[in-house]
């Protein structure tokens, strides 16, 4: 990797996201580091590298990659260490740039969400990107990221104390949206455009918690203890927690991802299983309005799963159709105050067999579907071109969000996200 031109290049950098991600980079990148901006059209990237702020590193250089034009993605991956990928939906057209990922030794980095596409390419792409010492990370954004981020952070603390492998680990939301309530501060136009990528194509893998591991790993006793509850709950508290917002559906696998990956070193159970929900006062409308909102996210999250299920054949075509007239005006991304501002914070515990546990909570700003998506995996992606991973390592192949930031988790506070001691006991 020593002799490619760019350290980063950043693809889709004309996008809403991928603006973010460049101007992330532009401001904290140091001396020294080479990167670009990737597009399909030259004034468009230039009007973003226009727009940028002046940092330590030189200004990014500019390459012309349509999605479907093979020349031009083997080009972007023999060019660069690593490509952030804010090109999305993926499942169209992303697998020859994975395949020429792997080839040319460059590190990847996405925020797609398409399991049913990455459990075939797992299966088929895991070993040999792990041969060949590339780290391939989708799933980097809001979805799986902190979540991922949270729950390693609290397995190593019940660790350092001594205690048993996590068997269970739990997470909790926390936003604060009353201020922010707009269609195009809650929605955003990329995460439709998987919705309706799914829509088209998925094949049982969104609502299977286990997608994400190896086929033998795929049990059924697996998928009931990690199985989605839609009906509200009430913590010791007097929290309630409703369904993850805006899906449920993504986050179990990447987790169940990071302790497959990690059970060799002993700080998962083989036995692990995972649950996660959202603070249901995220609308701010007191005691007598959450359980309003938790019920409503319940049978949200119930009739995706309905779309993906039993219902598919009849339902999804007329989904698909709803979602191809809506009005994506609306969805042109959110307001400049609710990207920058909007707060939000990650609970997570773990608990080994014997009842010890351990808790860690990752508090952030910024608006977790954009700019904090976009931060978040700008800084996996420099995580991975500051390391060193050869042929054969743990941290190389399909691995998650978690895995590739290893010890680094303090590099997060240049994304606004910091960690909190919790307890262990």
């Amino acid at each position: 990797m020593n002799n490619k031109r760019f350290d980063i290049v950043v693809h889709g950098a004309t996008g809403v996201t991928g603006t973010d991600m460049a101007r992330h980079l532009a401001a904290t990148l140091p001396a020294g580091f080479s990167w670009a901006l990737s597009g399909r059209r030259a004034d468009a990237l230039a009007g973003v590298r226009a727009d940028l702020p002046k940092g330590q590193a030189a200004r990014p250089d500019i390459m012309v990659v349509d999605n479907g034009n093979s020349t031009q993605l083997r080009a972007l991956a023999e060019s660069s260490k690593l490509i952030l990928n804010a090109a999305g939906p993926y499942a169209s057209w992303v697998e020859p740039l994975l395949r020429r990922c792997i080839s040319c030794r460059t590190h990847y980095v996405d925020l797609g969400g398409e399991t049913f596409m990455l459990s075939r390419l797992i299966e088929e792409l895991h070993e040999p990107a792990r041969a060949a010492g590339v780290a391939l990370v989708p799933i980097a954004g809001y979805e799986s990221a902190p979540f991922d981020l949270a729950v390693a952070v609290a397995v190593q603390r019940l660790q350092s104390r001594g205690h048993g492998p996590a068997i269970e680990a739990k997470a909790l939301i926390r936003f604060d949206l009353s201020r922010f309530l707009s269609p195009r501060n809650i929605l955003s136009a990329g995460s439709v455009g998987t919705f309706k990528s799914l829509l088209a194509a998925d094949d049982g893998a969104y609502l299977d918690p286990t997608c994400l591991l190896p086929p033998s790993e795929r049990t059924d006793e697996r998928r009931q203890a990690n199985r989605v509850t839609f009906k509200p709950y009430r913590l010791d508290d007097g929290t309630a927690v409703a369904p993850m917002f805006p899906t449920p559906f993504l986050n179990v696998p990447v987790i169940l991802r990071t302790a497959f990956l990690q059970a060799k070193k002993g700080g998962f159970s083989s036995k692990f299983h995972y649950k996660e929900g959202t603070d249901a006062d995220f609308l701010g409308l007191g005691r007598s309005g959450v359980w309003f909102t938790a019920a409503a996210l319940g049978i949200s999250n119930r009739s995706t799963a309905s779309i993906f299920g039993g219902l598919a054949k009849v339902v999804r075509p007329l989904t698909l159709r709803l979602l191809e007239i809506l009005p994506m005006a609306w969805l042109s991304g959110p307001t400049e105050d609710a990207q920058e501002n909007m707060p939000w914070s990650i609970e997570a515990k773990a608990l080994d067999a014997n009842g010890h546990y351990a808790t860690a909570a990752l508090d952030g700003r910024g608006h977790p579907g954009y700019r904090a998506t976009a931060r978040i995996a700008a800084e996996i992606g420099r995580a991975l071109v500051e390391q060193t991973i050869e042929p054969g390592d743990a941290r190389a192949g399909f691995i998650t969000p978690s895995v590739a930031l290893g010890t680094r988790l303090g590099s997060l506070h240049r994304a606004g996200v910091s960690a909190r001691e919790e307890t262990v006991n």
